[in-house]
């Protein structure tokens, strides 16, 4: 078995790499040809545990991930975890990999694969509501599906949005970065906006006039007690496009909405059928991507981990 560290993704798969491999998991999903059980929740006191597991016709998974974003200390990381890869004709583990930085690189890419799909191709000014880990991976994976010339960032701590500046700049030095004082100011400026927090109530303002007109993507709320998005926002779509039915369940960004009829279960729709059917189109101008995540994504990108580290040599045997 081999192992893959958090420094080893970085230097085996490039952004527009991990959104190939999520690609193809849109594409699993869409021909069914992946088992894939409801993820499993268990929660104590701050720490949530979640239990991913996944199978496809060659190769099987699971990623058991820790969720803390209260964790006491600031400087580590609030999500961590470890995905075992297997071969599906022997049971065998392949791989264990850094669970982490899995989950991060792949939602960075799954939020780039809506942006591709959902946005105008022109668009170039991309808007960053929270300032964490997430918000990293996921402008650098959608400044490679789009030309963006500018980043809006808010965080209601401003030096870390002055951090994650000094990071991004570091891979993306044509690209001019601005901190915002208000919500209100990036949604003036911004054209894409992607929100990547653990609220409990919307961090996007009830103004319809200014959320209007631009693509969405959702990444921040696993549970039904989490909302990013404002009630204002679902006036203003045709469509509500989910990675996994499961959503509707799983993210409070959409059981709120569903439970107060603000929306129905016939306006959500899935991003697989719009990555295999170009002909399907979303023709409100204000549009919405809602990922919860699924162990598919994770599986798909830890196949290419593996495939790319055993044929580059780059890996360390483990023995369990």
């Amino acid at each position: 078995m081999i192992a893959i560290s958090e420094e080893l993704i970085d230097r085996l798969v490039s952004p527009s790499e991990a959104i190939k491999s999520v690609e193809q998991a849109f594409k699993f999903h869409y021909s069914k040809s992946f088992i894939m059980p409801n993820r499993s929740h268990s929660s104590c006191g701050d720490n949530t545990l979640l239990l991913m597991p996944c199978f496809t016709k060659y190769k099987f998974g699971t990623k058991l991930v820790n969720v803390n974003s209260n964790i006491g200390d600031k400087s580590l990381p609030a999500v961590n975890g470890v995905m075992i890869l297997n071969d599906s004709e022997t049971g065998l583990p392949l791989s264990i990999i850094n669970g982490a930085k899995l989950t991060s690189v792949r939602t960075g890419a799954v939020g780039a694969v809506g942006v591709k799909y959902l946005s105008n191709l022109t668009d170039k000014y991309l808007g960053v509501v929270g300032a964490g880990v997430q918000a990293y991976t996921q402008v650098l994976s959608i400044a490679t599906v789009r030309d963006i010339t500018d980043v809006f960032i808010f965080d209601q701590d401003p030096k870390k949005g002055s951090v994650l500046i000094s990071k991004l700049k570091n891979k993306l030095s044509n690209i001019n970065f601005h901190i915002c004082k208000k919500v209100e100011d990036l949604l003036f400026d911004s054209e894409i906006v992607v929100t990547t927090t653990s609220s409990s109530n919307p961090v996007l303002p009830e103004n319809r006039k200014i959320l209007e007109g631009k693509t969405y993507i959702a990444i921040g709320s696993y549970k039904p007690e989490m909302r990013e998005l404002p009630s204002s926002l679902f006036g203003l779509l045709d469509k509500i496009w989910v990675d996994t039915q499961f959503a509707v369940e799983e993210s409070g960004d959409l059981s709120y909405p569903l439970a107060k009829d603000m929306i129905d279960f016939n306006q959500v729709k899935l991003l697989s059928h719009l990555i295999v059917k170009p002909g399907i189109k979303d023709n409100r101008a204000t549009r919405l991507f809602k990922s919860v995540g699924m162990a598919l994504f994770d599986l798909c990108l830890a196949e290419t981990l593996y495939n790319k580290a055993k044929k580059y040599g780059e890996f360390q045997s483990v023995k369990l």
